[in-house]
């Protein structure tokens, strides 16, 4: 690659960078998006430190064929000598008019003066440097034109004076573990919330942020926050200056966009993380999107809370239940910054040398042409065995082994009027729309909602005017159910791939099926069903069903059932905490599950031990720390059990939270007996001297 500008070959080696982030991004659409967002972080990152590292790393060549040699070996028009060479091998008289015939006239060699031409227009167009250079300097500009911008932004703003508000963003700051001081300001117009900065970070508010109801304020300075703690605005500046670099590499601007989608969904699952309810902070996202709109001078270094191009995702994602909402502790970056140096360091260290001196083929072997060796005789087909089994009803399946790699997802949106419900799986989709006052989906032998079958595999009852439709689709196969409720009676409607047939067998043995998903995987009914199947099979028959669910939010309905209804005893109850740890990935599923077990207490010493394990699987701090303080605010504990809780506390980053937990404790402690060595040790790692405070000053109460 002789012929090109350096940074073209720097952004060649990155392609293979790139192109690995965004197939692990792809892959792991079940991870959370904080994980992407570190994927895309260290592509980027990696791509822009490659000079750096191929000056401190190895160094290898690898040989390339020179395009000039290639270029020289190729025969214009065969000379007498190669004519005669080949004559001799084919066993004819040199010279002979049979020789004459075979070879043909020799082909004229042209006037070289269309290529001269050709090279001088070639020559007048400019350079891959200078072409580059423009391309940088384009996009340098619109960046320093955005930071300008960012610039009078704060210039129309005034410092926030407000006590109420800025006690607000002292307490979420604690809460989110946010150890650096943060500017609050307030414009004087309408901005779209947003942040900025590094060493002093600022966060911007519009004019009539006083207005807004608590819930929403609280909502919009947790978004904030969380992008000054995960430096966004640090990794947004940097993903502009590789755009800048490789401005001709498509693969970055995907990354960057990549990258900003991945971080506002961060940022929501943090905000959702700590205590806010979906539908309104979904609500809030929408209102804010609406009332206020990014400033495009700022467009691109600036963090703005809604853009309404990435807004219909966000939302989906935000009300979607079973999606991971775990947030990437420190540890986890040393890993994967050594994983991303493995990567980076050998494409860093190649050069390439060309082979000028490379053998070319033989004038005569042109001439004549080379054997090729006979081609490998194509595998024969296999032909597939006959089917020994009858085929699922459903086209696809839905199983909870067959996920494996493939990407799953589902959305779930209920009123009191409308049902939408969509799962996919693969290049498998299920749809399902209801209407009519279908309250909640909930079945009930009596009321206005749907009436299910005891083995919620049909549908018996729709309320007054009601609509109820399934539909499996895989390509270009289709099945689908219509339900319609007429004066009390219910008519159905089968479609095959859009053609209407007879609701027979085969269609109710599909629809069964599908039921079945709908059940297990986007939780339909429940509530209900995990009550019938307790009360039909057991405990054994639940926790068997809860094997067979795919989401987490669904298991933990049928967890939270299990542990209000069924009698168990202290090994069966641990065993099951142990498992439904281990089962949910989801933080805010498992803290609803340990809740459930905190509210029946007081537990005993292997209850209490078991409780702990499973609240070390919890990412979230607020989560991990309402956990343990539920146990202690019900339970007697015992030593063991009270120094798991206090080791675990160490594992809470968020001093906020961390001293809560600790207070609580403390109230719960015998007064007479001195403390553990592991309480002092829990304070004594806090940072935060006003939490560190907060607790010794109870303790001396005390």
């Amino acid at each position: 690659m002789p012929n090109l500008p350096v940074v073209f070959v720097w952004g060649l080696k990155a392609t293979p960078l790139l192109i690995g982030a965004w197939m692990l991004a792809t892959v792991s659409r079940r991870a959370s998006a904080a994980t992407r967002h570190l994927v895309w972080v260290l592509a980027l990152g990696g791509a822009l430190a490659l000079p750096a590292v191929a000056l401190i790393g190895p160094h290898w060549e690898v040989v390339v064929p020179s395009f000039h040699a290639a270029r020289s070996a190729t025969p214009v028009a065969p000379d007498v000598s190669a004519r005669n060479t080949a004559n001799s091998l084919a066993g004819t008289p040199v010279g002979s008019a049979e020789s004459a015939s075979q070879v043909g006239p020799i082909t004229p060699v042209e006037s070289s003066e269309p290529t001269q031409s050709a090279t001088r227009a070639w020559s007048m167009l400019p350079s891959a440097t200078a072409i580059w250079a423009i391309g940088a300097a384009v996009v340098g500009l619109l960046l320093a034109a955005s930071l300008w911008g960012t610039a009078r932004l704060a210039h129309r703003s005034r410092p926030e004076d407000d006590p109420a508000i800025l006690n607000e963003v002292r307490v979420l700051a604690c809460r989110l573990g946010l150890r650096r001081p943060v500017r609050l300001w307030r414009s004087f117009g309408d901005p779209m919330p947003m942040t900025w900065g590094v060493l002093r970070p600022t966060v911007l508010l519009p004019a009539g942020v006083d207005r807004w109801p608590r819930s929403r304020r609280q909502a919009v300075l947790l978004h904030e926050l969380a992008h000054v703690k995960r430096l966004d605005w640090v990794t947004q500046l940097m993903a502009r200056i590789v755009c800048g670099v490789y401005w001709w590499h498509p693969l970055v601007w995907v990354g960057a966009r990549r990258l900003r989608e991945e971080r506002e969904l961060a940022c929501d699952d943090l905000v959702l993380a700590n205590g806010t309810v979906p539908s309104a902070y979904a609500g809030d996202l929408l209102e804010i999107a609406r009332a206020y709109r990014a400033s495009a001078a700022s467009a691109l270094v600036g963090v703005a809370m809604a853009r309404r191009s990435q807004l219909a995702g966000r939302l989906l994602a935000v009300l979607d239940a079973t999606r991971s909402r775990k947030t990437l502790k420190p540890s986890h970056l040393v890993p994967a910054m050594g994983t991303a140096l493995l990567v980076l360091i050998p494409l860093a260290g190649v050069a390439t040398r060309e082979a000028r001196n490379l053998p070319t083929q033989s004038p005569a072997l042109a001439l004549l042409g080379s054997e090729r060796p006979p081609a490998l005789a194509a595998p024969k087909e296999s032909v597939a065995p006959a089917e020994t089994q009858a085929r699922a009803a459903t086209l696809c399946d839905w199983s909870a082994g067959s996920a494996g790699s493939v990407h799953t997802s589902s959305s779930t949106s209920i009123n009191d009027e409308h049902m939408m419900i969509s799962l996919s799986h693969g290049d498998c989709t299920i749809t399902v729309r209801a209407d009519g006052e279908i309250a909640g989906y909930a079945s009930a032998p009596t009321g206005k909602g749907i009436t299910f079958t005891d083995d919620d595999r049909d549908i018996v009852r729709l309320p007054g005017g009601g609509y109820f439709e399934a539909q499996e689709r895989s390509g270009q196969s289709r099945r689908r159910v219509e339900i319609t409720e007429r004066n009390g009676a219910l008519e159905r409607r089968w479609f095959v791939d859009g053609s209407e047939q007879t609701y027979d067998d085969r269609a109710r043995a599909w629809f069964g099926d599908l039921m079945l998903v709908l059940a297990r995987r986007a939780g339909l009914n429940a509530d209900a069903r995990a009550v019938r199947i307790y009360e039909s099979q057991g405990a054994d028959g639940l926790i068997t069903e809860i094997g067979q669910l795919q989401s987490d939010y669904v298991a933990g309905k049928y967890f939270r059932v299990l542990f209000d209804r069924a009698t168990l005893t202290s090994s069966q109850l641990a065993r099951l905490l142990d498992d439904a740890a281990n089962r949910i990935d989801s933080d805010h599923e498992l803290g609803r599950i340990l809740a459930t077990v905190a509210a029946h207490g007081p537990l005993d010493a292997d209850v209490q031990r078991a409780y702990v394990r499973a609240t070390n699987h919890l990412d979230s701090d607020y989560e991990h720390g309402r956990a343990l303080s539920a146990l202690a605010a019900t339970s007697d504990l015992e030593v063991g059990a009270l120094d798991a809780i206090l080791e675990s506390a160490d594992k809470i980053s968020s001093d906020y939270e961390r001293s809560k937990l600790l207070l609580s404790v403390a109230d719960r402690y015998p007064a007479g007996r001195p403390l553990p060595a592991t309480y002092l040790r829990a304070v004594g790692s806090m940072s935060s001297d006003h939490e560190r405070g907060r607790v010794l000053s109870a303790l001396l109460k005390r």
